[in-house]
């Protein structure tokens, strides 16, 4: 088993951690998961592991995002009901 294939696992396992883990411990994991995801796509026996490490950390980002909107949505009808 080479470095990059340790990569590759680490950096799945970390991904999916990040999806569940919040706050400044769930940012250092989610910024870990990206480097091992990206280091491990030049494992050959691996590779596969790490494109999937790297689609959970996309879907993370949509979650974000998605999560970021509502909250701003949320804000902006309470200023409403104020008025």
């Amino acid at each position: 088993m080479s470095n990059n294939d340790n990569f590759a696992i680490a950096g799945f396992v970390l991904s999916i951690v990040g999806l569940f883990v919040g706050g400044w411990v769930g940012t250092v994991v989610w910024i870990a998961a990206l480097v091992f995801c990206i280091l491990g796509l030049k494992s050959s026996r691996h590779h596969g592991l790490a494109v999937a490490g790297l689609v959970f950390e996309f879907l993370g980002l949509v979650l974000l995002a998605l999560m970021m909107a509502g909250c701003t949505a949320l804000v902006g009808l309470g200023t409403l009901a104020v008025l």
